[in-house]
């Protein structure tokens, strides 16, 4: 198969994964919506005003410094792995120890313990950067759209059944962290790649030089995305942080996903 094919196999295929699984997406949160209250969506939001900030440390740029270094090979590849895993359960150990100021901060106590419930996901998504990294320098959307539609579609099964058996706010983080564990899942068994227990200090200064870049730049992004949720969450109600989570959120389906579609 050519480039052109490859790449238009691609895009056809990154298109199918992002409308497939926000349409499924969109249909859970209805549901959920009519069960939960605007209270438990703003509670939810308060987290992850402060989970995608760290997000973008926890990636730190290498997947996208071996998609840029051509002669990267299975040292390369076992550098980030180990660095990552490392990498993210230092940031949830951070994240362990100052949840109850951050829960201070927004005065919502019960927000220290969703915190590090929720931020599991950084432990659980720092495995599998190298993985989803090999399938985009493949061009192989297909696998990523498999694993993300079946982990949205039993993670959002699951998250309705928790919300009918009146679980609250923990329907809505089962569901994120459920999600997760299942697209990883599934991403391991696709790709096939078994790292290996090496670290070279030398390969991860040079991924390290392009990766800062990338941190500094997500970074201030991140920061000017979730700033309006971060002041509305502190001046108002977890209630009105809610409505205006889900308003933004279901502004932006169609521009987000036509971004990280030509992405």
């Amino acid at each position: 198969m050519s480039g052109k094919q490859r790449a238009i196999k691609g895009v056809a295929w990154s298109v199918i994964e992002r409308f497939s699984v926000q349409i499924i997406q969109f249909v859970v949160t209805i549901i959920l919506a009519r069960i939960l209250t605007p209270n438990d969506f703003g509670v939810v939001a308060i987290i992850l005003v402060l989970m995608n900030i760290l997000q973008v440390f926890n990636e730190v740029g290498f997947g996208a410094a071996l998609i840029k270094k051509l002669d990267r090979d299975e040292l390369d590849y076992s550098t980030v792995f180990l660095f990552n895993i490392v990498w993210g359960v230092i940031l949830y150990l951070l994240l362990f120890v100052f949840a109850r100021s951050f829960a201070a901060f927004f005065k919502q106590r019960e927000l220290t313990n969703l915190i590090r419930i929720l931020g599991l996901n950084l432990v659980i998504n720092s495995f599998v950067v190298v993985q989803r990294t090999k399938l985009v320098i493949l061009v192989d959307f297909k696998t990523q759209a498999k694993a993300s539609f079946v982990a949205v579609i039993i993670s959002g099964i699951v998250s309705i059944y928790c919300a009918y058996r009146g679980m609250g706010v923990m329907a809505i983080i089962i569901q994120q962290l459920l999600n997760n564990i299942i697209n990883t899942f599934f991403i391991w068994i696709y790709t096939k790649w078994k790292p290996t227990i090496e670290f070279s200090f030398d390969r991860f200064k040079v991924l390290f030089y392009f990766a800062y870049k990338l941190i500094l730049a997500r970074f201030l992004n991140a920061v000017f995305q979730e700033i309006y949720s971060l002041a509305i969450g502190k001046v108002y109600t977890p209630a009105q942080l809610g409505y205006f989570n889900r308003a933004k959120s279901f502004l932006g389906v169609s521009s987000n996903n036509i971004t990280q579609i030509v992405q």
